[in-house]
């Protein structure tokens, strides 16, 4: 066709290549840190497996690039309150983070501390004004080890604290309805009490003028 074919890009010094040509020999899917494509331009992360020859050699990298956008509209979908923040962290760097109703993805952004520091448990609950946009949330965070991966979802401590008030107000509400059942309840058991009294009393006077 006279087209020009693009010059070849080589990838043999990305870590989601060198991770498997330098490996064990083990099969397993290698999930990269956030990276700028080289012929694209743009961020991505890299789902790669090695490809394997009769002999048991690795002789090539599949690879899957993958839009953080990607992660960002799937976590925008769970609802947290507007001031919520869901991300995908790999060794301290933001993959995909979604804030509110909004995808917000920071790509590549540093995340310090507790819990991305090495041999940190794997899961827990911790409280911090975040290292991103200063909002002071509630987290709780899960560490997929497998993939070196940590997915921490926040609810801002406004919007906690703003929903348990809420829930305070119904459970005062229901309390209110229930005290007001039971007072019926109770108004309608003396009713029928009274009314009883009255009728064994009228029973009494009616047998003893039959007597009379």
């Amino acid at each position: 066709s006279g087209r020009a074919r693009p010059p070849a890009v080589s990838l043999a010094d990305r870590e989601h290549v060198r991770v498997h040509l330098d490996g064990d020999g083990k099969d397993r899917l290698f999930i990269s840190a956030p990276i700028i494509g080289r012929t694209s331009g743009v961020w991505s992360v890299q789902f790669t497996r090695p490809l394997y020859d009769a002999a048991g050699k690795v002789e090539g990298v599949i690879a899957a690039s993958v839009a953080p956008a990607y992660f960002a509209r799937f976590y925008s979908t769970i609802d947290l309150g507007p001031g919520s923040s869901i991300s995908l962290v790999r060794s301290g760097q933001v993959l995909a983070r979604s804030s509110g109703n909004k995808p917000h993805v920071q790509v590549g952004a540093p995340l310090r501390g507790y819990p991305y520091e090495p041999n940190t448990e794997d899961s827990g609950y911790f409280r911090r004004v975040s290292q991103l946009d200063g909002v002071d949330r509630y987290y709780a965070w899960h560490k997929l080890a497998d993939y070196g991966l940590i997915v921490t979802a926040g609810q801002a401590t406004a919007d906690a604290d703003a929903r348990y008030e809420s829930r305070q107000r119904f459970a005062a509400m229901m309390g209110l309805g229930i005290q007001l059942a039971l007072t019926m309840l109770g108004w309608t058991a003396f009713a029928a009490s009274y009314t009883r009294r009255r009728s064994v009393k009228a029973l009494a006077q009616a047998e003893v003028r039959w007597k009379l």
